[in-house]
């Protein structure tokens, strides 16, 4: 039957949570494998400054 109110928006965020969950649970060990077979990208960070400092708010 059809749901009442806000019960299907709770229900697909409670979905997506547990995605959420199960996506980072399982990321290091994604990462973990796929760092020893050689296939994971990892981004150079830039550590140098900027040229010019920021402009105060």
């Amino acid at each position: 039957g059809y749901a009442r109110g806000g019960e299907p928006v709770h229900f697909v965020a409670n979905i997506r949570r547990y995605y959420d969950i199960l996506t980072w649970v399982t990321q290091p060990q994604l990462e973990g494998e796929q760092v020893a077979e050689g296939k994971l990208h990892v981004p150079g960070i830039d550590k140098s400054k900027p040229a010019q400092e920021p402009a105060p708010l």
